[in-house]
């Protein structure tokens, strides 16, 4: 029987103190931080409950469940996606027994734990799903209310608590983290969180972790400003360090105490910690909050405060040599895979080999697969800095965080590098390593959204990066997709990101990419790979093995019949190259994979030479 007056009721008579931290009060008690601390809900009840009992001594009203991260995207990582709802139920369960029914059960519903489409790909619908099952559960197991937290997107955050409305009926408290500038980490403003919640359907919202007390005070401040539900607050115990191989927080229990009066006075109702935080922390903080009166609930001001939005980016010609070609004259590019090692010498006399053939640009490769190879970053610097010649970078989404893609990507600016093909790879552990974790965190979409807001000057949190870049984002289409309605959907919808041109696995068929191009527009410069296939297995590996890549059976029928299949492939795909210009905005040429020699002399025999002295010509 839920205990009265209810939660929405007690909002109405003064300041509830939270609990504090759970995660890293567990660490401090030997718990790994790798250790999926949501499973001990099942594997040590005991700890857990612990820790509840000793915040519900330290005066804490609201006792938040061990929940975190407890949705299936993030338990399918540690192996326990089958155990949701039972970890679910459990947090839910052993927060009561704590609690001997003198605090309130808020049910913590954290992240995704992956970035939502365009950024990611998780979609709204998935993300509803996943939301919506870890809510029930939690409800089942007889939570209060639902606390949704540590939440950067704005989108996510509007799904999260969509998903919590659909699933049950309880109050829903929603948290957006900020960044010490006041903004959410995807760039939004304090009134424009609050204005969506209420829009949502919040019972009440506000901010936790990323930022202490001090800067709590403003965040809350300036939601105040709009607020008409009460808001809440959970910062963290200042910023952490590791220690003797454990993470420490500095703020002292007093500090956090004095900071939390004023957070009330600020505006806030709900008044708790986040990382770092302990009982002595939240045992200070009910000293000086029993004297704070109820927040005043104030009415709707207009603001003019108004986010950063950036410059208008360069003209896409100015920006490299490429996107000054791209749709004006044929493109050649040569595919060139990255070295194994350290030493550049030998990519580099191949790069000089192409260079003096015609080609203009070079397409870095390491076969997407995940193999450690130089950084092409390096590479694309040395080829541009010593042979003149322009790189076009491959950049794979796979082994970073958004913090480090935004990183690697201003390094390779300020080296010189703005051609970039925004490609996807083969999983992390599908090369040398298999153990490797995929990120995943960026999807292609996600990274041609990035590339696009620092041409106009802005990380993707919207935070100036002083002057805008100048990149050529370059993405991939497949001629050969099932749908190519969709298909090209997907290009246009990409290309109004920011994308400038599409580029595509080597194709066979004439009549496959008259139809792709036709379908895309001819505003869409299209560049075609080419490849020559050495045999009819070649050609079966291919078509079978490797996704993406169709060879029809006319082709693979031709090198079955032909007496020197490796000649026969050279003059197909002779054939295709010279009837590309004209149809596609230029080429890249795939040669023999890791046979720099076989592939020069595969060139000078598919006459790409006079390939291009041609549509020079033309041009």
């Amino acid at each position: 029987m839920r205990r009265t007056p209810s939660f929405s009721e007690r909002l109405d008579h003064g300041c509830i103190l939270g609990d504090g931290a759970m995660g890293t009060y567990l660490h401090e008690r030997g718990v790994p931080m790798d250790r999926c601390f949501a499973e001990l809900c099942l594997t040590d009840a005991a700890a857990i409950e612990a820790v509840h009992r000793e915040y519900v001594d330290a005066g804490a009203e609201i006792l938040t469940t061990n929940s975190y991260g407890a949705n299936r995207l993030q338990l399918d990582r540690q192996g326990l996606a089958e155990d949701l709802r039972r970890i679910n139920i459990a947090a839910a369960r052993l927060a009561r027994q704590a609690s001997e029914r003198r605090c309130y059960v808020a049910g913590s519903v954290g992240p995704l734990g992956a970035a939502l489409a365009p950024l990611g790909r998780v979609g709204r619908e998935e993300a509803l799903s996943v939301f919506r099952e870890q809510v029930e559960a939690l409800a089942e197991g007889g939570v209060d209310l639902i606390v949704i937290e540590t939440i950067s997107d704005l989108e996510e955050f509007e799904v999260a608590l969509q998903a919590a409305k659909e699933a049950c009926d309880l109050p829903v408290v929603v948290h957006k983290t900020f960044t010490e500038d006041g903004r959410t980490l995807m760039g939004e403003l304090p009134h424009e969180v609050v204005a969506r919640a209420m829009a949502a359907g919040a019972t009440a919202v506000g901010a936790n972790c990323t930022v202490g007390p001090q800067r709590m005070v403003d965040i809350i401040e300036r939601m105040a400003e709009r607020a008409e539900i009460p808001l809440s607050a959970m910062p963290t115990a200042g910023l952490p360090r590791l220690v003797d191989g454990k993470v420490r927080y500095h703020a002292e229990p007093a500090y956090m105490g004095r900071y939390a009066r004023r957070i009330a006075e600020a505006g806030a109702t709900i008044v708790g910690a986040c990382c770092g935080s302990t009982p002595a922390h939240v045992a200070a903080m009910a000293a000086e909050l029993a004297a704070v009166e109820a927040p005043r609930r104030r009415t709707s001001v207009v603001i003019s405060e108004k986010s950063e939005m950036g410059v208008d980016p360069l003209p896409a010609p100015e920006r490299s040599r490429l996107a000054m070609r791209l749709g004006q004259e044929f493109v050649s590019a040569v595919d060139i895979e990255l070295p194994r090692g350290h030493d550049l010498a030998e990519a580099l006399s191949y790069a000089k080999q192409l260079r003096d053939l015609g080609v203009d640009t070079l397409m870095l490769s390491d076969a997407l697969r995940a193999r450690l190879f130089v950084h092409p970053l390096v590479v694309a610097y040395r080829v541009q800095e010593d042979l003149g010649l322009e790189c076009v970078l491959p950049y794979h989404t796979r082994d970073k965080n958004i913090l480090g893609i935004q990183s690697d990507l201003l390094a390779a600016h300020v080296l010189g590098v703005r051609n970039l093909f925004v490609s996807l790879s083969d999983p992390a552990n599908l090369g040398d390593y298999p153990n490797t974790r995929t990120l995943g965190d960026v999807g292609a979409d996600g990274l041609v959204r990035i590339l696009a807001a620092m041409n106009r000057g802005l990380d993707l949190a919207e935070n100036t990066i002083g002057s805008p870049t100048a990149f050529v984002p370059l993405v991939g289409g497949d001629p050969n997709a099932a749908d190519l309605e969709v298909e090209a959907a997907r290009l246009h919808l990409q290309m109004a990101s920011g994308a400038l041109g599409v580029i595509t696995l080597p194709q066979f068929d004439v009549d496959t990419l008259e139809r792709f191009c036709a379908r895309v527009g001819s505003a869409v410069p299209v560049i075609v790979g080419v490849l020559p296939l050495r045999s009819a297995d070649h050609a079966d590996y291919l078509h079978n093995e490797i996704p993406g890549i169709r060879v029809p059976e006319s082709v693979r029928a031709r090198l079955r019949r032909s007496a020197d299949p490796a000649r026969e492939g050279l003059a197909m795909a002779r054939d295709l190259m010279q009837a590309l210009p004209g149809m596609v905005a230029g080429t890249h040429v795939v040669p023999p994979y890791r046979m720099r020699d076989r592939a020069f002399h595969a060139l000078e025999a598919m006459g790409l030479g006079d390939v291009l002295a041609t549509s020079r010509r033309a041009h």
